[in-house]
C-alpha cells in the first residue's frame, strides 16, 4: 500500500495518523478516529494552485508540509462533481475560510473536545475519514462518499437497550491483510493493474515536459534546443488554454474535433515525433497532457505548399500507385544524399527563409542558419518511378536525430502502402554510430546490415552504400597506403598506375582531361575514379607488363586482379534494364552467375591487407573496403528474400522477376539536384531558391531521359504530381 501510495503525485489520500488538526486557524475540526469528516492534503507538487489555496486561506507567508491537512467543509458545493455516482473534488478547487456550524450529533454533539465526542461514540459506529480522489484516480475496496449524502452520526448512535437493527453503512479503516505464501508458477500471469492507478505529472507549463524528458535522456542538444524555443514563443494566454482544455483526464473528442489543437502543443507533438518516438510515447502516458495519437500525429507531418518536411502531393502519389498495382503495396528503396546551400537569411515576402526547418513549425530568429539541405529520396523497385519525399534544411544533425528522421519517413512511406527494402547511403555519409542507432551491426566480426522496420518489426531494412563513391575511396586509399596485400601476400601498388600514366603521357592529345591531371591533388575525384579503377587501366597496365615486358611492371598481377575486382563489383552493384554483362540485372535464371562472384569478392576483400599483415578492414583506411562488405551482405540477404525466397527454395512464388541494383544508386539524387539547380538557373542556392525550385520541379515533369549512346536510358525521372499541384494551387514556376 506504501508503494502504491508513493505513486501519487497529488494530495488526497487516507489519513492514517491520529489527531491532525486542520489547517485553517478558525477550524476546530481534528482528524480523529468517527470524526466522518474527511481531510485532504496540500498540492504541494502544484505551486500555483498551492498559491491559490493559500492567498484563499490567508496564510501567504505558511509553507505547509506533507503532514499539513484540510478538511472538507472548506470547500463549496460547486468544487464537487459526480463521477460514476460518487462526489469527488475537482482540480481546480479552491479553498475558503468560512466554517460550517456544529453538525448535528445528538445531545452532546457540542459539548467537549472532538476527542471527547469520538470516545462516547460506541466503538462499531467509529469511523475513519473516507478517500476522495482527482478524476481517473481510485483505490479499490474504499469507500468513495462525500460529506454532502454522509449520514449523520445521530443515526449511527446506538443504543444498547434496544433490539439489534439492520447494521448502518459506516466507514471502516483498511487493515492489511496478513503476508501469505504466494506460489508463483512459470505460467502464471502477473495482474493488470487498475487503469485508476495511473496518475500522469501534473505540469504548469510545457517547460516541465521538457525539463522531465531532460532529465531521462530522452532529448538531443537539437531536439532541446527546438522545443525551448517552442516554449518561449508559448503566450500566456495560450498556454492558459493548453491547461484547461487540453489536460490528458479531460479532454473531449468533440472539443479536439471542433477546436483543434493549439499551435503550441502541435508544434511540440510535431517535434518531438520527428527525432524521438520514445519521448513522444512518454509524453503520452506520463504527462497530463493530451496530444494526439502517433498516426495522426504523423500525418500532421505531410504538408500542401512543398516545404520543408514531407510533401503531402508525394505521398498521395504514392497512394494512388499502390491501389493499382497487382499485390496493393510497393517495393521501394530509400536514397539519403543532402546538398550544400549557401548560409543566408532571406525574406520571400511572407516569412523570413534561411533557418534550420524540419517542416514542424518552429520559427524564431534565434536559431542557426542552414548549411545544407538533407534530401530523401523514394524509388520503386516494381514500376518505374522515383520522386523526393522528403527534404530538410540542417545545420549539423547527430546520429541520434539522423535515425529519427529516417524511422518517421519509412513509417510514413508504410502508412500509403509503400515498403522500404533498402536505405542507400554515400561514401562520405558512412557512420557506424548511425548504423547501431538504427539498430545493424556493421563490425566484420558480427556483421548484420539490416534492422528492423519501425512498422513491421518482422521485416528488414538493409542498408546499401553508393557503389561510385565507395570506389573512389578505394583508389583514394591505395594511392595513400601505396601498397595493399591480397591472400596470396602478392603486393598491389599504387606505383604501376602512375607509371601508365607516365608511359603514356606524350600520347595524350591536346586538351584531353589527362593531360594535365595532378593525381596527388585529386586523388578523391570522382570522376576520375572510375578509370583509374576502370578495365581500360587494368589492361594497360596488364599489355605493358606481359606483352610490352617493361620493367616497371614486373609483378603486376595482384593489382590487375584488384582493378578488375573492384571495376566488376561496382558495374553488378549498378545495374539497369540495358545493361550487359557484369551490369546486367540479377535474376533467379542467371543465380549461378551473381551469388558465386559475390561471394568471392566478399571473400576477396576480407582477406586483404597492408604491409603489416593488418585485415584492411581494421586500419584507418577501412571505410570503403567495410562499406561493399555491407552492401554485398545486404545484396545477398535481399535477393534471398525477394528473387530466392526466405529459405532459397526457387518453388515458391517470388514478389519480384529481377533486381535492378540500380534503383540503390545515388545517381537519383544527383538527377535531383541537377534538376533543381537548372529549375532555379543557378548553381548555388539559398533556402528560399531551393524551396521554389523543387516546387517547380515536382509540378513539371519533362517525362523520361532522352537515350544516349554515351549513356543509358535511366529509370526514368522524377514522379509527376501535376494535378496534386493544381489540387493545392501549387506555383508551376520561379516568379
Amino acid at each position: 500500500m506504501e508503494q502504491e501510495r508513493d505513486t501519487f503525485s497529488f494530495e488526497t489520500m487516507i489519513t492514517e495518523e491520529e489527531g491532525v488538526k486542520c489547517s485553517v486557524p478558525a477550524c476546530d475540526n481534528v482528524d480523529v478516529e468517527g470524526c466522518g469528516i474527511v481531510f485532504h492534503r496540500f498540492p504541494i507538487s502544484r505551486p500555483v494552485i498551492l498559491k491559490k489555496w493559500l492567498i484563499q486561506l490567508q496564510r501567504e507567508d505558511w509553507t505547509p508540509t506533507i503532514e499539513d491537512r484540510i478538511c472538507n467543509d472548506h470547500f463549496d458545493l460547486r468544487w464537487f462533481s459526480e463521477k460514476n455516482g460518487e462526489k469527488v473534488l475537482r482540480w481546480q478547487a479552491t479553498p475558503t475560510i468560512d466554517v460550517p456550524g456544529p453538525r448535528d450529533c445528538g445531545e452532546d454533539s457540542t459539548n467537549g473536545t472532538p476527542r471527547e465526542r469520538v470516545a462516547r461514540l460506541p466503538r462499531g459506529s467509529r469511523k475513519t475519514a473516507a478517500l476522495y480522489l482527482l478524476p481517473d484516480v481510485h483505490f479499490e475496496g474504499v469507500p468513495q462518499r462525500s460529506y454532502l449524502d454522509r449520514p449523520k452520526l445521530s443515526q449511527e448512535l446506538s443504543d444498547p437497550d434496544e433490539p439489534e437493527a439492520a447494521p448502518c453503512r459506516s466507514y471502516v479503516r483498511k487493515k492489511k491483510r496478513p503476508h501469505e505464501s504466494v506460489q508463483v508458477t512459470p505460467d502464471a500471469k502477473r495482474p493488470p493493474s487498475p487503469i485508476g492507478l495511473v496518475m500522469r505529472k501534473p505540469i504548469d507549463s510545457l517547460q516541465d515536459i521538457v525539463n522531465g524528458l531532460r532529465e531521462s535522456g530522452k532529448l538531443t542538444p537539437l531536439l532541446t534546443n527546438l522545443l525551448e524555443k517552442v516554449c518561449s514563443s508559448t503566450s500566456q494566454e495560450e498556454m492558459d488554454r493548453i491547461l484547461r482544455d487540453y489536460r490528458a483526464s479531460s479532454t473531449k473528442a468533440a472539443v479536439v474535433k471542433t477546436v483543434g489543437y493549439p499551435r503550441a502543443l502541435r508544434s511540440l507533438a510535431l517535434t518531438l515525433l520527428c527525432f524521438s518516438l520514445e519521448a513522444y510515447e512518454d509524453v503520452q502516458k506520463l504527462y497530463d497532457v493530451a496530444i494526439p495519437p502517433v498516426p495522426v500525429a504523423r500525418a500532421w507531418m505531410s504538408n500542401t505548399t512543398c516545404g520543408p518536411g514531407f510533401p503531402g502531393a508525394v505521398y498521395e502519389n504514392i497512394r494512388e500507385k499502390a491501389t493499382t498495382s497487382p499485390s496493393g503495396r510497393l517495393l521501394c528503396t530509400l536514397i539519403v544524399d543532402d546538398m550544400s546551400i549557401r548560409k543566408e537569411i532571406s525574406h520571400d515576402g511572407r516569412n523570413v527563409r534561411g533557418y534550420i526547418d524540419f517542416g514542424t513549425t518552429v520559427e524564431d530568429d534565434s536559431l542557426p542558419a542552414a548549411r545544407n539541405v538533407l534530401v530523401f529520396v523514394v524509388v520503386s523497385l516494381q514500376l518505374d518511378w522515383k520522386a523526393p519525399c522528403a527534404y530538410f534544411f540542417i545545420d549539423d544533425l547527430s546520429d541520434r536525430d539522423m535515425a529519427g528522421l529516417l524511422r518517421l519517413c519509412i513509417s510514413k512511406l508504410h502508412d500509403v502502402r509503400a515498403d522500404v527494402v533498402a536505405i542507400t547511403f554515400g561514401g562520405p555519409t558512412f557512420n557506424a554510430g548511425l548504423l547501431r542507432e538504427l539498430g545493424a551491426d556493421p563490425s566484420p566480426e558480427s556483421m548484420r546490415p539490416w534492422f528492423p522496420h519501425p512498422e513491421q518489426p518482422d521485416a528488414k531494412v538493409h542498408v546499401v552504400f553508393d557503389a561510385r563513391q565507395m570506389q573512389a575511396l578505394v583508389k583514394t586509399s591505395l594511392a595513400l597506403l601505396h601498397r595493399i596485400c591480397d591472400s596470396t601476400a602478392s603486393e598491389i601498388r599504387w606505383n604501376y598506375v602512375m607509371e601508365l600514366h607516365r608511359a603514356q603521357a606524350f600520347i595524350y592529345p591536346p586538351g584531353h582531361r589527362f593531360a594535365t591531371v595532378d593525381w596527388d591533388e585529386l586523388l578523391m575525384r570522382v570522376s576520375l575514379s572510375e578509370p583509374v579503377l576502370g578495365l581500360n587501366f587494368a589492361n594497360g597496365i596488364e599489355f605493358c607488363g606481359r606483352a610490352l615486358q617493361m620493367p616497371q611492371f614486373r609483378g603486376c598481377e595482384a593489382t590487375i586482379r584488384f582493378i578488375k575486382t573492384f571495376h566488376q563489383l561496382t558495374q553488378m552493384l549498378r545495374s539497369t534494364a540495358v545493361t550487359q554483362a557484369y551490369g546486367a540485372p540479377l535474376e533467379r535464371e542467371n543465380v549461378d552467375c551473381w551469388k558465386p562472384f559475390l561471394e568471392s569478392c566478399k571473400t576477396y576483400i576480407s582477406n586483404l591487407t597492408d604491409i603489416h599483415g593488418s585485415p584492411i578492414t581494421s586500419t584507418n583506411r577501412k571505410t570503403p573496403y567495410l562499406a561493399f562488405l555491407v552492401t554485398i551482405e545486404s545484396l545477398l540477404s535481399m535477393c534471398s528474400t525477394l528473387l530466392l525466397g526466405e529459405e532459397g527454395d526457387n518453388s515458391s512464388p517470388q514478389p519480384l522477376d529481377k533486381l535492378l541494383t540500380g534503383c540503390t544508386s545515388q545517381d537519383h539524387a544527383e538527377e535531383l539536384f541537377a534538376a533543381i539547380r537548372k529549375a532555379a538557373r543557378r548553381e548555388r542556392l539559398n533556402a528560399t531558391l531551393f524551396r521554389m525550385a523543387i516546387r517547380k520541379v515536382l509540378a513539371c515533369n519533362d517525362g523520361p531521359e532522352r537515350r544516349s549512346k554515351h549513356k543509358p536510358l535511366r529509370r526514368g525521372v522524377l514522379c509527376a504530381v501535376q494535378k496534386f499541384c493544381e489540387k493545392y494551387k501549387l506555383p508551376l514556376a520561379l516568379s
